[in-house]
Protein backbone atom coordinates (compact mmCIF):
# COMPACT_ATOMS: atom_id res chain seq x y z
CA UNK A 1 0.00 0.00 0.00
CA UNK A 2 2.65 2.72 1.07
CA UNK A 3 4.67 2.21 -2.09
CA UNK A 4 1.42 3.29 -4.28
CA UNK A 5 0.98 5.98 -2.25
CA UNK A 6 3.92 7.21 -2.65
CA UNK A 7 4.19 6.40 -6.31
CA UNK A 8 1.05 8.38 -7.05
CA UNK A 9 1.98 11.74 -4.48
CA UNK A 10 5.42 11.26 -6.54
CA UNK A 11 3.90 11.57 -9.88
CA UNK A 12 1.61 14.77 -8.90
CA UNK A 13 4.33 16.17 -7.38
CA UNK A 14 7.29 15.77 -9.40
CA UNK A 15 6.48 14.03 -12.75
CA UNK A 16 8.18 10.84 -12.09
CA UNK A 17 7.52 8.69 -8.86
CA UNK A 18 10.18 8.02 -6.15
CA UNK A 19 11.43 5.20 -5.36
CA UNK A 20 10.40 4.10 -1.60
CA UNK A 21 13.62 3.00 0.33
CA UNK A 22 11.92 2.57 4.09
CA UNK A 23 8.25 2.70 5.39
CA UNK A 24 7.45 2.61 9.14
CA UNK A 25 4.89 3.41 11.67
CA UNK A 26 6.12 3.82 14.88
CA UNK A 27 4.76 5.74 18.38
CA UNK A 28 5.35 8.22 20.95
CA UNK A 29 3.67 8.74 24.10
CA UNK A 30 0.97 7.39 22.23
CA UNK A 31 0.67 9.11 18.95
CA UNK A 32 1.33 6.91 16.07
CA UNK A 33 3.84 8.29 13.40
CA UNK A 34 4.55 7.28 9.74
CA UNK A 35 8.25 7.82 8.52
CA UNK A 36 9.25 7.70 4.92
CA UNK A 37 12.33 7.33 3.06
CA UNK A 38 12.55 8.03 -0.43
CA UNK A 39 14.98 8.18 -3.62
CA UNK A 40 13.99 10.28 -6.00
CA UNK A 41 14.30 10.36 -10.05
CA UNK A 42 18.38 12.06 -9.80
CA UNK A 43 19.33 10.01 -6.86
CA UNK A 44 18.80 11.89 -4.11
CA UNK A 45 17.54 10.89 -0.95
CA UNK A 46 15.05 12.58 1.40
CA UNK A 47 12.16 11.89 4.42
CA UNK A 48 8.93 12.73 5.55
CA UNK A 49 7.17 12.20 8.43
CA UNK A 50 3.23 12.55 9.38
CA UNK A 51 1.12 12.05 12.48
CA UNK A 52 -1.10 9.14 11.99
CA UNK A 53 -5.12 11.25 11.94
CA UNK A 54 -7.57 10.03 9.32
CA UNK A 55 -5.43 6.52 8.44
CA UNK A 56 -2.20 5.13 7.74
CA UNK A 57 -2.38 5.53 3.66
CA UNK A 58 -3.31 9.50 4.44
CA UNK A 59 -0.58 9.91 6.76
CA UNK A 60 2.18 7.96 3.94
CA UNK A 61 1.04 10.71 1.47
CA UNK A 62 1.51 13.45 3.84
CA UNK A 63 5.13 12.33 4.61
CA UNK A 64 5.77 11.90 1.44
CA UNK A 65 4.91 15.25 0.07
CA UNK A 66 6.64 16.54 3.45
CA UNK A 67 9.70 14.67 2.12
CA UNK A 68 9.44 15.84 -1.73
CA UNK A 69 8.96 19.07 -0.66
CA UNK A 70 11.80 19.35 1.69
Amino acid sequence: MAAAVVAVVGALAEGKPPRLLSASLGSTEGTDVVTVVLERVDGSRTAGAAVVKAGRAYAVARATWSALRA
